[in-house]
């Protein structure tokens, strides 16, 4: 309103600048229609209830002090609230434009609301300098990890330079990485990669980072084996079969096929990756020796047949009828994981939202949506556990525990030993 009024040369009005003449004076016919046109402007800019109560009054400058008056409170709450939200203010999922408008549009209205006294002398100028020099230090220290390098060039500049100077130079490094992964978003995926396991040897596995960049001659791979691309001969689904949930994956196929074929993915996958250490004719002995021992086990009578599946989870491959009465709150051992699992909501003690996935052996890629703390017991609290309810049991990751708690773990043949 006050623009408003400025701009129409009309403040004058309102703030005891323009008096009112005497009924004698040849201004008073102007003076009359200039206050009523700002009373009008006045009216039509509140709500309806707070207009009636003031249609009774004859000056706007009467209007505007009632006003001031009524809803004049304050400004300590919305000072508190601009400094709580300036101090909680990261760029995280915005760019860097929004995050800087959004950023100097709360500094902006603080400003508003301190207290400034004209000066002639220059002594303000530092002040000036102090605070442009809190504005871009704001900035620098909301901007997400992947601007550290700019950050750190801006931080040796001296003297500081103004915080337009400074967006500048952070649009200019975002404009840059956006011509070099060209123009589709480029996305970076921390995924867990657990490895296979069988019964003589276990493999490593390592946390993965993709980047996907579409239009590169480089990034095309063409399997040897069905000659499609975006894929190797390790995980061709022709060569290995399909994975439960693709269309292609034969439902019909009785749980003692289902499991044994499963151990045939991980077999084979497993043979590649160690240098063809048996043929094929061998594999598909094997497989044909399992399944006929499994189709042997499924004939026995109710009574006397064991609870034995196979579990092929993170690509170990192991029988559950030597882990007794196992549930969900039972933790395994895995020296192959590097990161710890967990399949019950409840053993967490705190949890967080993440955006990550687990990559098993045969490319079925399980989304992670959960993670946090969870208390194996009152002296073993595991950090950075990853929820995954798909999974039967859970898993303790042996790399993860000795890097985290600076321990030692030994396995002897029946049991395993946790040691400072």
């Amino acid at each position: 309103m006050i623009v408003a009024l400025a701009a129409k040369n009309n403040l004058g009005f309102i703030d005891h600048f323009i008096d009112r003449p005497r009924s004698e004076d040849l201004l008073y016919g102007s003076w009359i229609r200039c206050n009523s046109m700002v009373i009008s402007w006045i009216l039509n800019s509140v709500a309806r209830h707070i207009a009636d109560s003031l249609m009774y009054m004859q000056t706007a400058e009467e209007i505007w002090t009632d006003l001031y008056e009524r809803f004049h409170v304050s400004n300590a709450p919305r000072i508190y609230q601009i400094k709580k939200l300036l101090s909680g203010l990261h760029q995280g999922s915005m760019d860097v434009s929004s995050y800087y408008t959004k950023l100097r549009t709360l500094r902006d209205e603080l400003k508003d609301y301190q207290p400034t006294s004209a000066c002639t002398c220059g002594s303000m100028r530092e002040w000036l300098n102090y605070q442009n020099q809190e504005c871009v230090m704001h900035f620098l220290m909301g901007l997400n990890d992947s601007y550290a390098q700019v950050r750190a060039q801006v931080l040796m500049i001296e003297p500081l330079p103004v915080i337009a100077k400074v967006f500048a130079l952070v649009i200019q490094e975002e404009r840059h990485r956006s011509i070099y992964y060209g123009a589709s978003k480029v996305g970076v995926d921390h995924s867990v990669i657990l490895s296979n396991v069988n019964s003589s040897a276990t493999t490593a596995t390592s946390l993965r980072t993709s980047q996907s960049t579409k239009g590169e001659r480089g990034d095309r791979i063409i399997c040897s084996h069905c000659h499609f691309r975006n894929h190797t001969i390790d995980k061709c689904y022709k060569l290995h079969g399909y994975p439960p949930g693709h269309p292609k994956f034969k439902s019909q196929i009785s749980q003692g096929s289902a499991q044994a074929h499963q151990a045939s993915n991980i077999t084979e996958t497993h043979q590649y990756a160690q240098g063809d250490s048996l043929t094929q004719s061998q594999c598909r002995q094997l497989i044909e020796f399992l399944s006929s021992k499994l189709q042997t086990r499924q004939n026995l009578p109710m009574e006397r047949q064991p609870e034995t599946t196979v579990s092929c989870l993170t690509g170990i491959c192991s029988a559950t009828s030597h882990i007794p009465n196992i549930t969900k709150r039972n933790w395994i051992m895995d020296t192959g994981a590097t990161h710890h699992i967990c399949c019950s909501l409840s053993m967490f003690n705190s949890s967080r939202a993440i955006q990550s996935k687990v990559v098993l052996p045969n490319a079925i890629t399980i989304p992670v949506t959960i993670a946090g703390s969870v208390a194996v017991t009152s002296d073993l609290i595991l950090k950075n556990v990853l929820y995954v309810p798909d999974f039967q049991f859970s898993l303790l990751s042996v790399s993860s525990l000795t890097d985290n708690h600076n321990c030692s773990v030994s396995f002897m043949s029946d049991s395993c030993k946790i040691q400072d």
